[in-house]
C-alpha cells in the first residue's frame, strides 16, 4: 500500500497508472483544423487537385535504403502474426481513402498531417518499448494509448470520415513501406 499524504504535487500524481483522455476544441485554431476548412471549401466549389504532395509522396513510396518485404514479412519478423489479416484489412481500408482523396490538396494534406503524426508518435512511445523488449501487450497498449487515441481525437468532424479502422490502417500503411519497424 502506497500512502501519498502530506505530497504537494504541481502536476499529476498516482499511485500507479495515468490515463489522459485527448479532447478535440473544435474552436481552437489549430493545423487541422484550418486543413479541414480548406476541405471543406475545396468540397464546396468542386475543386480538383492533379497532382500528389510531396510530403504525402514521402510516405506512400517506400522508405529510403529498405528492402519492401510486405507486410506480412515485416508482421511476421516481430512476432505479430496474429494481427496479418486485420493489418492488411486495415491498410487496404486506409489505401482506398487515400485514392478517395488523390484529388483534394487539403484531403492529401491532412492524411499527410496524420501520417506524419503517426510516424513520430510510434518512433517517440512505442519503438523505445519494442527496443527494450516490452511484451506485445504492452507495445499494443502503447500503440493505442500514444498513437491511435490521439491521432483519433485530432480528427475534429472529421471530414473525411477517417475512423478507428482507416487510423489503424495508416500504421499498417506505414509498415509495409518501411517506414515503421516492429522489431529491434
Amino acid at each position: 500500500m502506497t500512502t501519498q499524504a502530506g505530497n504537494i504535487v504541481g502536476g499529476d500524481q498516482a499511485g500507479r497508472d495515468i490515463t489522459k483522455n485527448y479532447i478535440f476544441d473544435a474552436t481552437e485554431p489549430t493545423p487541422m483544423r484550418h486543413l479541414i476548412e480548406r476541405l471543406k471549401h475545396e468540397r464546396a466549389n468542386d475543386m480538383r487537385f492533379a497532382d500528389t504532395l510531396s510530403i504525402l509522396k514521402r510516405y506512400t513510396m517506400p522508405a529510403a535504403g529498405e528492402t519492401v518485404n510486405g507486410l506480412e514479412d515485416k508482421l511476421r519478423a516481430a512476432d505479430r502474426g496474429a494481427l496479418l489479416a486485420y493489418a492488411a484489412r486495415v491498410k487496404e481500408v486506409f489505401h482506398k481513402k487515400l485514392m478517395e482523396n488523390q484529388f483534394s490538396e487539403a484531403g492529401q494534406e491532412i492524411l499527410a498531417y496524420l501520417l506524419a503524426e503517426i510516424f513520430t508518435r510510434f518512433h517517440h512511445h512505442v519503438l523505445p518499448a519494442i527496443h527494450s523488449g516490452e511484451s506485445q501487450q504492452s507495445v499494443s497498449e502503447l500503440v493505442q494509448r500514444h498513437v491511435i487515441d490521439p491521432v483519433q481525437s485530432m480528427l475534429g468532424e472529421n471530414p473525411l470520415h477517417l475512423y478507428a479502422e482507416e487510423v489503424n490502417g495508416m500504421l499498417y500503411y506505414l509498415t509495409g513501406n518501411c517506414h515503421i519497424r516492429w522489431v529491434r
